[in-house]
């Protein structure tokens, strides 16, 4: 819910075809689902960032049972649980590393090994005069 614009969760409710019945629960039954709900809610084995904040969970009574209501928040993009495609899970890899890809020392080569040409489109256009060109020196 919370990857979409949210919404709340409504527990001692049945629904039937179009008709809803507020069923409600009893007050132990509601504290067993606030003790799961909230132990979920901080187990980062099950969700990697909980959203919900205690105001966000109300019980209300009606007629002798409970119901327990939940809001969840819609989830800015670096908030709640969302499946990645593989090539940004991968850059999320990447950019974690202490070290970039490109400060890496790689043994075993050397600058026969670099691509001129490519190498050359990089060099920053304001230098081309003061540097010599790969390979000239």
């Amino acid at each position: 819910m919370a990857n979409s614009a949210g919404g709340t969760i409504v527990l001692g409710v049945t629904e039937r075809g179009t008709s809803v019945s507020l069923d409600g629960v009893a007050a132990e039954q509601l504290e067993k689902y606030k003790k799961t709900f909230w132990d979920q809610q901080n187990n980062r084995g099950v969700i990697n960032r909980g959203i919900v904040a205690s105001s966000d969970v109300t019980s209300i009574e009606i007629n002798n049972n409970w119901l327990l209501a939940i809001r969840i928040r819609s989830a800015t993009r670096h908030e709640g649980d969302y499946l990645c495609p593989a090539e940004e899970v991968r850059r999320m890899f990447a950019d974690a590393n202490d070290i970039p890809a490109d400060a890496k020392i790689l043994d075993g080569y050397s600058l026969h090994d670099i691509d001129k040409a490519s190498f050359s489109s990089f060099r920053p256009a304001g230098n081309a005069a003061t540097k010599p060109a790969l390979g000239s020196a």
